[in-house]
């Protein structure tokens, strides 16, 4: 779990949203023996500007989450 806050803007923060989506399918481990490993994992995010309950923004992003998975995993198979 990853909490994002006191961002100067809306923009910026989608900016940091985009980077890690980058990172979702271009990142690799470097191994032993100068073997590369993929990195890859899912994700997903929930936004606020206000004071709200914890647990329902932690099921929304895990929701998000969950699609995000189902759906890379559908593009890994095209």
């Amino acid at each position: 779990m990853l909490f994002l806050y006191d961002y100067e803007s809306e923009e910026a923060l989608q900016k940091t949203i985009e980077t890690l989506t980058d990172i979702q399918d271009h990142s690799f481990v470097q191994l032993k023996e100068n073997r590369e490993v993929p990195l890859r994992f899912s994700f997903g995010y929930c936004l606020t500007k206000e004071e709200t309950d914890y647990q329902m923004l932690f099921k929304e992003a895990d929701r998000k989450m969950y699609e995000n998975k189902l759906e890379r995993k559908k593009d890994k198979t095209m």
